[in-house]
């Protein structure tokens, strides 16, 4: 059987066979937190942005790259991706800071040829910094930070050196009182654990923790977000199947997992529209997302479900004043969302 994070770096690294070779398929980028509702589209040459009230945007797309994630804060964005040349792998990054999209160039000090999992750190007043995954080898990746301050990035700082084992699945968010705050799993030997960081608003990086007591099943693919004076994750955990669990960080401790109860639950990703969150998982069966609306102590409250496959997941977005839709990279038709509650 192929170990979870096994199949999780492959895909990681799926842009160094890529490389100058085949079609990619169009993508759709969203933020976790919409501050202007900017949806990207990207295909093989162009990334194009558009939002509800009328912005666009656009930046070229260069050969051997792959754009994996967007983030929006007031006045600006942020595309990060990687880009592959020959046997190196590096970080892409596009941005608006408010004078139209420019390439940033990426953090210097690199210490290993391959550089993935680019995951930008930004609060609502805009750009904070970058957090990384970086080595010569896929499984000796060591997780990198640096603060971007007056236009570029500052000396990059290791926050989880390399080990025996693989480290995977970056999430970043920045908390009400400045602390950024970074997730990720980490393989200890036997399975994979989710792991933490916080660097103070002013101060260092705090040694990785784990986030909860060891056990013998893998955790994988976190995702972090603020929420309220601390923040929410979810990951995907496998016991029998893989299912989605969540915890929430408040005053410097994390709570106990709680599990949303639904087996060949997977890619757990948070969306905030306006004073809502949400969570969306991609389901096993039958192939499709749900979408997951959060109460204000971030337990899901209602949930919708859209049997429909798709790549990555889709964008959730507004389609009339009180009812929302997921939109997909490959359909021009939106499948609003139809409600219910949680019992």
């Amino acid at each position: 059987m192929v170990r979870p994070t096994a199949l999780i770096l492959s895909l990681i690294l799926f842009p160094l066979s890529a490389a100058g070779g085949r079609r990619q398929p169009q993508q759709l980028l969203q933020s976790p937190v919409a501050e202007r509702g900017w949806v990207v589209s990207v295909d093989d040459r162009r990334a194009r942005l558009s939002a509800p009230d009328g912005g666009r945007g656009t930046f070229r797309v260069r050969r051997g790259e792959r754009w994996l994630g967007f983030s929006e804060f007031a006045g600006g964005w942020i595309a990060a991706g990687i880009l592959s040349r020959a046997e190196t792998l590096d970080l892409s990054l596009v941005a608006d800071l408010g004078r139209g999209p420019r390439r940033l160039r990426p953090p210097l000090d690199r210490q290993g040829a391959l550089r993935t999992a680019p995951t930008p750190i930004v609060s609502s007043a805009g750009l904070a910094g970058l957090a990384w995954l970086e080595g010569d080898e896929m499984r000796r990746f060591s997780v990198r930070a640096a603060a971007f301050e007056h236009g570029s990035f500052t000396e990059a700082v290791t926050v989880s050196a390399p080990l025996a084992g693989s480290q995977t699945g970056l999430s970043a968010t920045v908390l009400e009182d400045g602390s950024w705050l970074l997730v990720w799993s980490r393989f200890d030997g036997h399975d994979d654990e989710i792991y933490w960081a916080l660097r103070p608003a002013s101060g260092q990086w705090t040694t990785p923790r784990r986030l909860a007591a060891d056990n013998a099943v893998p955790d994988v693919t976190p995702h972090v977000l603020t929420h309220g004076s601390g923040a929410l994750i979810a990951w995907s955990q496998l016991r029998h199947e893989y299912e989605v669990v969540t915890a929430r960080f408040e005053g410097g401790s994390w709570s106990m997992p709680y599990s949303l109860g639904v087996a060949g639950t997977i890619s757990p990703a948070f969306r905030r529209l306006g004073e809502d969150d949400y969570l969306l998982v991609r389901n096993a069966w039958p192939a499709g997302w749900t979408a997951f609306h959060l109460d204000a102590a971030g337990r899901p409250s209602d949930f919708a479900v859209v049997a429909r496959s798709s790549v990555g997941p889709p964008v959730l977005r507004r389609a009339g004043r009180s009812t929302l839709a997921f939109e997909w990279p490959d359909r021009r038709e939106h499948d609003v969302l139809d409600w219910e509650p949680v019992r």
